[in-house]
């Protein structure tokens, strides 16, 4: 096969989640660089193999969220900049409630804060939930 029969094939979206796994790699390598630490050392930081390293920073193989996070855990270094929303932290399964005529909107915080709305029904025998 030539390659200007290859690069035909290429897609957009080819073309577009290349150029993100490559962003990605090239933070992780700069961060290594500016550290001075090798792929070996943040392989053992990861507990992971250094051909492994090589495959993610090559541009070669896929991450996962897990790996994108334990890249970030080993170098110190943000990667995925997902502002999450959060509340204040509250007790598990503790219920806030805002009545609104007949039905009420409650917040279930679990036990990492994060808020999750649960829609509940009022009816003469209490608050029913319809999540």
């Amino acid at each position: 096969m030539k390659l200007a029969d290859v690069v035909a094939k290429i897609t957009p979206d080819d073309d577009r989640r290349m150029e993100k796994r490559m962003a990605v790699a090239t933070k992780i390598y700069n961060s290594l660089k500016s550290q001075g630490m090798s792929q070996k050392t943040l392989a053992n930081k990861m507990g992971k193999t250094e051909s492994e390293i090589s495959e993610w920073i090559s541009g070669e193989r896929n991450m996962t969220i897990d790996t994108l996070s334990d890249f970030e855990n080993a170098l110190g270094i943000s990667l995925l900049n997902i502002h999450s929303e959060r509340t204040q932290r509250i007790p598990s399964q503790t219920v806030i409630n805002v009545h609104v005529g007949n039905s009420s909107t409650c917040h279930i915080t679990n036990r990492l804060g994060y808020n999750n709305p649960i829609i509940m029904k009022k009816n003469h025998h209490g608050n029913k939930l319809l999540s």
